[in-house]
């Protein structure tokens, strides 16, 4: 692939090594705890549908920023803030960020509380070396804490996630996969902000996956 510029990402993976992190249920990444102040930790885990492989981050950098009317977006990565700078190349970084998407807390009588609701918007950039694979979906989130609270957290429960983004180069070891876990982010938009520009710049390289299916139907229109 072209050479990335300066910016941000963690360094990533050839596909081989990519797979054998899968397979093994952890992703390798920076192990340094930054020894955050306030209640802010998670612990989420991608289950592939299909494979069994498992992608687990250790997602050290957690913060969120309040978007007003009951909504919030959390991130969290593996990465330092260190290596979130911008004078970091993308393709010298290896790692995952998380963006959980959270919309007005739901109450019951309200809205629909339960496992099959849509409450939270889920995406999980995977940086390998360059190659770059984004993963997109939904799901509901057992919410604790409101949007413009010192923390907020959660529990996500099976999640739906696919490869949705992607460099030409990016295996993608997951496929159909379940988001699951929980989290707590403090409210520190500075911090939430640098992660957000890095999942901007690092989905600037990439392009859309197209659905298997629709290849599947195209192969099927012959004369």
């Amino acid at each position: 692939m072209p050479f990335l510029p300066a910016r941000s990402a963690h360094r990533i993976f050839p596909p081989a090594i990519l797979a054998v992190a899968l397979a093994a249920g952890t992703l390798p990444g920076c192990s340094r705890s930054l020894g955050l102040v306030g209640p802010s930790g998670g612990s989420l885990r991608a289950t592939s549908q299909t494979t069994g492989n498992t992608l687990s981050p250790s997602l050290t950098t957690i913060a969120y920023i309040d978007r007003g009317k009951g909504e919030a977006d959390v991130y969290l990565t593996d990465l330092t803030p260190a290596q979130l700078g911008e004078d970091t190349p993308i393709d010298e970084l290896a790692g995952s960020v998380v963006h959980i998407k959270l919309f007005l807390k739901p109450n019951a009588g309200q809205t629909p509380i339960e496992q099959t609701a849509t409450s939270a918007v889920v995406r999980h950039l995977v940086l390998a070396n360059g190659a770059i694979g984004i993963y997109g979906g939904g799901g509901f989130v057992f919410q604790r804490g409101k949007a413009g609270d010192r923390a907020v957290g959660g529990s996500l429960a099976d999640a739906s996630m696919k490869l949705v983004r992607s460099t030409p180069d990016f295996a993608d070891q997951l496929g159909a996969a379940l988001l699951s876990g929980s989290f707590s982010a403090r409210l520190d938009s500075e911090t939430a902000e640098s992660i957000e520009a890095l999942l901007i710049d690092a989905e600037s390289y990439t392009q859309r996956v197209e659905p298997v299916f629709a290849e599947t139907a195209h192969a099927g229109n012959g004369p």
